[in-house]
């Protein structure tokens, strides 16, 4: 399955980049499908369950990878591509 980010929620916490994301919401179009997961949830769709997920920002597609960070699981965007593709998102308003 492969889903689409559009929205991300980010704490007020002093971590680094793409850790500071507390929510993450996508969409899976051949399904019809939204839904919102946590970082750690993202990180084994990718990791362990084989999912794909990606972000567009300014007309730029970037792949998601998951990344075992120094104080979390998350994911960001694949290397080569600025993680604000991710950070720029608009907020989950859930």
């Amino acid at each position: 399955m492969t889903v689409e980010v559009f929205c991300v929620t980010v704490d007020d916490s002093q971590l680094d980049g793409c850790e500071c994301i507390t929510q993450i919401g996508w969409e899976n179009g051949s399904e019809n499908k939204i839904g919102y997961s946590t970082p750690e949830q993202m990180y084994d769709f990718l990791k362990n369950d084989g999912g794909r997920a990606y972000v567009v920002h300014d007309g730029v597609r970037a792949e998601l990878v998951p990344v075992d960070g120094e104080h979390k699981k998350h994911v960001r965007t694949e290397r080569g591509t600025p993680d604000q593709n991710l950070l720029n998102q608009q907020t989950c308003q859930r």
